[in-house]
Order: structure tokens, then sequence, then C-alpha cells
């Protein structure tokens, strides 16, 4: 093989590379948001209604919801990953927060079963004030 031919080999192998690269960062990315508007979805209802057609919440937790928000409620924020021990255990994909008019926050830690939007609720507690 002459030597232009595997410079441009080489000089192709490299594009290829970084087209690669760059459409994985991308997908990275989208998967990244979609979540981030899903657990934003499920905060929001959450807060409005107690329930979520994304989320499968226990009667438990739904009741303990239900007593949070007997004072009205709003969706606070989203964090990627698991609280750390001892209220997590590294198994959320998500947390997300509520707040209610009396100032009290609600952490609901959630996993994602699959890929298609459902999302199983592990625990809630209550973290200390967050600021937007």
């Amino acid at each position: 093989m002459k030597r232009g031919d595997l410079i441009f080999l080489l000089v192709a192998l490299l594009v290829i590379g970084i087209l690669i690269f760059g459409v994985l960062k991308h997908y990275r990315r989208a998967a990244q948001f979609r979540i981030h508007y899903e657990n934003m979805l499920i905060a929001e209802q959450l807060a409005t209604r107690t329930n979520s057609d994304l989320v499968e919440l226990p009667a438990s937790l739904s009741n303990q919801l239900a007593r949070f928000l007997a004072s009205p409620g709003h969706a606070q924020g989203m964090e990627f990953g698991d609280e750390p021990p001892p209220i997590g255990d590294g198994s959320a994909t998500t947390r997300i927060f509520l707040t209610n008019t009396i100032g009290e926050t609600l952490g609901i830690r959630l996993r994602r079963d699959g890929p298609y939007s459902s999302y199983r609720t592990l625990s809630l507690w209550q973290p200390p004030a967050r600021k937007n």
C-alpha cells in the first residue's frame, strides 16, 4: 500500500470516528432532554392531581403525597441520579421535587423501567428547602 493511500485511509477513519462520536453525543443529549421533560411532566401532574400516567405510585406513597398536597403545590425541579445514603441506594434514575404553599419540599425518587416512559416510585422524603 502506498504512503498516500495509507494517509487517506487514516484520515477517512478519523472523520468517520468523529462523525460517530458526534451522533452518539447528540443521541445522549436528546435522551437526557426526554427524561428531563418526562420527569417535569410527572412532577407537575403529581402536584396538581396526585397521580400521573407515567409513574407507578403505590397506595402508601399516594396517601403520603395527598397529605403533603393538602396545601397546594407545584413542581420545583428534577435532578439526575440518586440521593446519597441513607436516603438513596443508587437505584434511582432521577429525583423530582415538589413544594407546597407552606414552604415544605417533597422529594420523590424515581427509577425508569424500560425505554417507554414508565417510572417506578422508589420513595418519598422531605429534604431541606431548595432554592430555584
